[in-house]
């Protein structure tokens, strides 16, 4: 019997071989990109949830930094009434060097900047530095936080302590907190349904410019003629108080030559 050959001695079909290795590659791209898509998506997928944690993150440290805020406002108000007071009880001279004793770190245009902010407070509800201190002393300082921070922040800013009944805010603190708060509705969009409020009338606006200037006038009187208050006033902020005066009622006189006999501006 004739020994069969192991060899291969057929011819190859070579346009087949070539159809099967670019098929092979085919395949093999195809799985690659596969891969690929999965892989960015997957790293879409781990981007948009580190984003989101980061968002989380950053939300809460400006969530603290808010209260922080609103709190420090009211605390700054506080400190300028202290100043306020301070200088409307010692001898003229001396209040710039009793704050650099006490505050030898504190740059002193910021107190002077925080003494300016409770002038504006106490001009506008007329109110001495001494009075307004004396109440805010008789307050217990957790009571005076507390109301500061529900008043500036909402009723859930207190955690789980239940809110306090406007009763039970003092005075001082629910006058702090509505002057350092803005007005209702001028960063706020109107409520759904509630209609916009009205122009007011020319002699509601007439009412209103003279229950201003009823308390303008009653301030001045009092400051000037029964505490005689410019007295402890520097020099420099006498004129300074005195020039204002004196333009506006440069202002007022020359607006009455002008306005009709009988009516007001």
């Amino acid at each position: 019997m004739a020994k069969q050959s192991s060899t291969f001695t057929g011819t190859l079909d070579r346009e087949a071989v070539d159809k099967g290795y670019k098929a092979a590659a085919s395949d093999r791209k195809a799985v690659v990109r596969r891969v690929e898509e999965a892989e960015v998506l997957s790293r879409a997928e781990v981007s948009a949830q580190d984003a989101r944690a980061m968002a989380d993150g950053i939300l809460d440290q400006v969530a603290r930094s808010l209260v922080s805020a609103e709190i420090g406002k009211f605390n700054a108000l506080v400190a300028g009434i202290g100043l306020r007071a301070i200088k409307d009880i010692v001898p003229h001279g001396e209040w710039t060097d009793l704050v650099n004793q006490k505050f030898p770190n504190r740059n002193e245009r910021t107190l002077r900047r925080y003494q300016k902010n409770a002038d504006a407070f106490l001009l506008q509800r007329g109110l001495t530095a001494i009075d307004a201190w004396k109440k805010l002393s008789a307050i217990d300082y957790a009571l005076m936080s507390r109301s500061a921070g529900q008043l500036l922040l909402g009723d859930g800013a207190q955690g789980e302590e239940p809110p306090l009944r406007k009763k039970d805010i003092p005075s001082i603190v629910l006058q702090m907190a509505e002057h350092l708060s803005p007005p209702e509705g001028e960063d706020e969009a109107p409520e759904a349904g509630k209609p916009k409020d009205r122009p007011l009338s020319p002699a509601e606006k007439q009412d209103a410019a003279k229950g201003t200037w009823d308390k303008v006038i009653a301030n001045v009187t009092q400051e000037a003629i029964t505490r005689q208050s410019w007295a402890l006033l520097s020099p420099e902020d006498q004129e300074t108080a005195a020039s204002a005066l004196r333009t506006a009622a440069d202002i007022i006189s020359k607006s009455l030559r002008k306005a009709p006999k009988g009516k007001g501006v």
